[in-house]
């Protein structure tokens, strides 16, 4: 193929580049900004509440921390407690419904949740990056593969006794959902990402990318 049959390829302008990257910042920031004040303002009032308590406490101000610091510790409890209940699940269940059809409040709460629950995903559970082909041949979509030999291909003809690996493929900007595949080692490619750097890229849905610019290292079927 000469370089006349290449696509060209389009660079984004200035503009484009700069807005990216502060949409980028604002999406990061606000979650944890916001996370932060919730936590300060329970410790503080919670502080507060106690504070005559404290005064009888050697040390008063590091007591009026400690307190707070426990009420924190106390909420975050019974507020899990609460949620694993029937009655609790959908409470919270209800509440966050309410909260993605404020036209503002959802865009701050929809981060948060998708940052605690990338933040809180169990990693260990993930091995290796991969590419698969999918939903369709040619059609790359990046996943993490999550068991090796987890079932055996009594159905494929002439793969008979051969091993399937697990391979989870997320959505995105929420990582905790997407799909789960079963396939030959042979429809598998391996990538050189962290399974950090794989995490990132699909929560900001490609905005994130990784520094490597060799990626993959294709499994040879057969």
């Amino acid at each position: 193929m000469d370089d006349r049959d290449e696509l060209p390829r389009s660079r984004p302008g200035i503009k484009k580049r700069i807005r990216g990257i502060f949409i980028t910042g604002i999406v990061t920031l606000l979650p944890i900004g916001l996370t932060f004040f919730v936590f300060k303002s329970i410790v503080e009032v919670g502080g507060a509440i106690f504070e005559p308590l404290a005064k009888n406490l050697p040390y008063p101000r590091i007591a009026k921390d400690l307190i707070g610091f426990g009420s924190l510790l106390a909420v975050i409890m019974i507020t899990g407690a609460a949620a694993r209940t029937f009655i609790g699940r959908f409470f919270f269940g209800w509440t966050g419904r309410i909260m993605t059809k404020i036209p503002l409040i959802r865009i701050i709460y929809n981060a948060v949740k998708e940052l605690t629950e990338t933040f809180f995903i169990d990693k260990r559970a993930f091995q290796k990056v991969v590419m698969v082909e999918y939903p369709r041949q040619g059609c790359w979509s990046l996943g993490f593969l999550t068991n090796t030999e987890s079932w055996v291909d009594r159905l494929t003809e002439g793969g008979e006794g051969s091993c399937l690996s697990s391979v989870f493929i997320p959505t995105t900007p929420n990582p905790t959902s997407g799909f789960y595949l079963l396939l030959p080692k042979g429809d598998i490619t391996v990538t050189d990402l962290t399974v950090e750097e794989g995490i990132r890229a699909v929560v900001s849905g490609g905005i994130i990318t990784p520094k490597k610019k060799v990626l993959i290292r294709e499994n040879k079927k057969g």
